[in-house]
């Protein structure tokens, strides 16, 4: 090739800075790769594109670039041939890392720098915080609740008054009706009286027979 044309930066984009070349940069594929489809795409691509070069003014630098082009194709696609061409190349940029890198200046610090400290907040200031709001609390001790329970009290004589009131009428009229079966049932004259006016009344209410002592009959009263 020749040292006006290059090939390498002409065709493929590839500048001195990268040089010397591996075969994961001819094949514009990343370091490494794996996947056996996309090595034999990108080899596939370049040489394809190369080929366009033949018949031109540099079909010999074309020649020699596809004889490249091959010879990567088929390291990166047999297994043995790629990991023992991978760890060449790892110890190689290994290598290039260690010449790039300065060596230390004697007496330098060569530490990681520390970063400086937040400067410190004066208590003066800082802002003054918050009053602290306490809820009222009711107090207890002096509460009455005797008050509270008046109502209940008074609830509780009304009920107890009415069922006194309620279990008296119950008494009268389980007396009344009593004294109304027993005199319905025993034929006994009833007597008009104030006390026997009620009887009276519901024995006439229920249509029930009873007898009158002043409508008897007596031998002197049919003379």
């Amino acid at each position: 090739m020749t040292d006006q044309f290059d090939p390498y930066y002409q065709w493929l984009g590839i500048p001195q800075e990268e040089r010397p070349i591996n075969k994961y940069r001819l094949l514009a594929l990343q370091l490494f790769e794996s996947d056996e489809d996309v090595i034999a795409n990108a080899a596939d691509r370049q040489m394809a594109y190369i080929r366009t070069f033949q018949s031109g003014a540099h079909s010999a630098e074309s020649q020699a670039l596809l004889n490249e082009l091959s010879s990567a194709r088929v390291t990166l696609l047999n297994k043995d041939l790629k990991a023992e061409y991978d760890q060449q190349l790892r110890q190689t940029l290994s290598a290039q890392e260690m010449r790039s890198t300065p060596p230390p200046v004697p007496g330098q610090n060569t530490s990681l720098p520390v970063p400086p400290l937040a400067p410190s907040v004066s208590r003066q200031s800082a802002p003054p915080a918050p009053p602290v709001v306490q809820p009222p609390v009711q107090k207890l001790a002096n509460f009455d609740f005797s008050k509270t329970d008046k109502p209940k009290e008074k609830k509780g004589k009304r009920k107890t008054a009415k069922s006194r009131i309620l279990k008296a009428i119950a008494f009268f009229l389980v007396l009344v009706i009593s004294a109304v079966l027993y005199l319905a049932i025993s034929g006994t004259p009833v007597p008009y009286s104030p006390k026997n006016e009620t009887v009276i009344k519901v024995l006439n209410v229920l249509h029930i027979k009873y007898k009158n002592p002043d409508a008897i009959v007596t031998p002197d009263s049919a003379n």
